[in-house]
C-alpha cells in the first residue's frame, strides 16, 4: 500500500512538471540528474508577518542558530575524520556519511519509499522557511520561494526552495550573514528536538502503548529488526560460539518470554537496548527455559550480545483492533513511524548541512568567518577546505558501497 501510494505521488510530480512545464527552470544534466525549480511566493506573505510581529523572537533564534550552527558543524567535522580515520585503519568500520535513499543496497541508508518522500519534503519546508523567516528578520528580501523536484530522469525527491537576495546578504555584517546561513539547519534541528519534547520516541500522547511501540530496535547478535507490535519470535540463526548456542538455544525455537517479559509486551525494548557484557538472560521457549550470560557485541563493545537472530511476525493487539479498528491502528502506525523518521532525518541533514564544505550551509559559515580573519586568502582556504572534505565524503560513500 505504502509503495502504491509513492508511486502515486511521483506520478502526480510527473504531471504537475508536464502541465507546468513553461514555468519550471530546470538545473543539471536533463533526464540524467537535474534540478526542477518551480518559482512561487508561496509562504513569503507569513515571512514578513512573522518578521513584523515576533522581531525579537526570531533575533533570539538567529543568534541560538549561530551558536547551534558552529557547534554542530565542530561535532560534524571531529566525527567525520574519525570515522574517516576507523574507516582507513579498520575497514569493516560503519562509514560516517551515506546517501539516504528510497532503495536497498550496500552503502545506502535506505528509508521506505512513502516516509523518504514525506520526510524529505517536511525537512525541505522547515529548512528553507528558516532560511527565509531570519533573512527578513535582517531585513534581507526574499525574491521567491516555490517547489523543487530533484530528478533521475523522472521527478522522484519533492523538495522547496527560498530565494533570498544573496546581493543584499553580501552587504550585511558577519552577523547577519552567519544567522541566515545557520537558519535552514538549525530550523531541521530544533524541528526534531519539539518532536521529541511534545511525543518522544514512543510518542504516548500520539499513539498508547496498546496499539504500538512505535518502531523500537531491537538487536539480539548483530540483526536489527524494526518492530511495531511483536506476536511471534522464532529463532532463525544461532552464530557459532555464541552465547546462545553455548546455552543450548537452537534454531526454530518460538520463543515466550525474555527475563519474563512478554513477547508483545511494551519492556521488551527496554530489556534489550539494556543489555551489558555479562548480564544473565532468562529466555523462555516452547522446548524449554535457558539462562544466558550476554557476551560483548561484536562491533559495539559497551552492549550484550547473545548471537541470534529472528524470523518474526508483527501484528495489532486484540484491544487496539477493538478501539480502533485495522484501519485506525494502520494509520496511527502509520502517523507514529512517519514522525519517527522526520526526527532521525531532519537531525542528519540538518548536521549534513552544517559540513565546512562549498555551497552547503556550514561552508558558507566558513567562508564568512574566513573573509574576516584572513580576508586575501579566505577564497583559498575555503576553496581547499572544501576539497578536502569533498574527499572525506566520498571516502566514506565509497567505503560503505566496498
Amino acid at each position: 500500500m505504502q509503495t502504491m501510494i509513492a508511486m502515486i505521488i511521483v506520478s502526480a510530480m510527473i504531471l504537475f512538471l508536464i502541465l507546468d512545464r513553461k514555468k519550471i527552470v530546470v538545473h543539471g544534466l536533463f533526464p540524467i540528474l537535474y534540478f526542477a525549480l518551480y518559482k512561487t511566493r508561496l509562504g513569503l506573505n507569513s515571512m514578513e508577518w512573522m518578521a513584523r510581529k515576533i522581531p525579537r523572537i526570531l533575533k533570539i533564534l538567529g543568534i541560538t542558530g549561530i551558536i547551534t550552527g558552529f557547534i554542530g558543524l565542530t561535532f560534524i567535522t571531529i566525527e567525520l575524520i574519525r570515522t574517516t580515520i576507523n574507516i582507513l585503519t579498520q575497514p569493516s568500520s560503519m562509514p560516517g556519511v551515506m546517501p539516504v535513499l528510497p532503495i536497498k543496497a550496500s552503502g545506502i541508508f535506505y528509508v521506505p519509499p512513502l516516509y523518504f518522500i514525506i520526510s524529505i519534503f517536511v525537512i525541505a519546508i522547515v529548512h528553507e522557511y528558516g532560511h527565509g523567516v531570519i533573512a527578513r528578520s535582517r531585513n534581507v528580501p526574499i525574491l521567491s520561494s516555490g517547489f523543487a523536484f530533484v530528478g533521475l530522469i523522472i521527478p522522484i525527491i519533492p523538495a522547496a526552495f527560498v530565494e533570498p537576495d544573496e546581493k543584499k546578504i553580501s552587504q550585511k555584517n558577519i552577523t547577519t550573514k552567519l544567522s541566515v546561513f545557520a537558519a535552514g539547519p538549525f530550523f531541521n534541528i530544533l524541528l526534531s528536538l519539539i518532536l521529541i519534547l511534545l511525543l518522544g520516541f514512543e510518542l504516548p500522547g500520539l499513539i498508547p502503548n496498546s496499539v504500538t511501540s512505535t518502531t523500537s530496535i531491537y538487536n539480539l547478535g548483530g540483526t536489527a529488526t524494526e518492530i511495531v507490535i511483536l506476536k511471534e519470535l522464532i529463532v532463525k540463526t544461532v552464530t557459532q560460539d555464541s552465547p546462545a548456542e553455548k546455552g543450548g538455544m537452537t534454531v526454530g525455537e518460538r520463543i515466550i518470554s525474555i527475563n519474563d517479559a512478554s513477547v508483545s509486551s511494551k519492556e521488551m525494548p527496554k530489556i534489550i537496548s539494556t543489555l551489558k557484557p555479562g548480564d544473565e538472560v532468562k529466555i523462555k521457549t516452547t522446548e524449554k527455559e535457558y539462562i544466558i550470560k550476554a557476551g560483548v557485541h561484536p562491533t559495539e563493545k559497551t552492549r550484550g550480545w547473545l548471537g541470534i537472530s529472528f524470523d518474526i511476525t508483527t501484528g495489532f493487539s486484540d484491544k487496539a483492533l477493538t478501539k480502533y479498528g485495522e484501519l485506525g491502528s494502520t494509520i496511527l502506525v502509520f502517523l507514529a513511524e512517519q514522525v519517527y523518521w522526520i526526527i532521525i532525518l531532519s537531525i542528519g541533514i540538518g548536521l549534513f548541512n552544517l559540513l565546512p564544505l562549498g555551497p552547503l550551509d556550514g561552508g558558507r559559515m566558513l567562508k564568512s568567518v574566513l573573509e574576516i580573519i584572513i580576508p586575501e586568502r579566505a577564497v583559498s582556504w575555503h576553496n581547499k577546505i572544501s576539497i578536502f572534505f569533498l574527499l572525506i565524503i566520498a571516502t566514506n560513500i565509497l567505503a560503505g558501497f566496498l
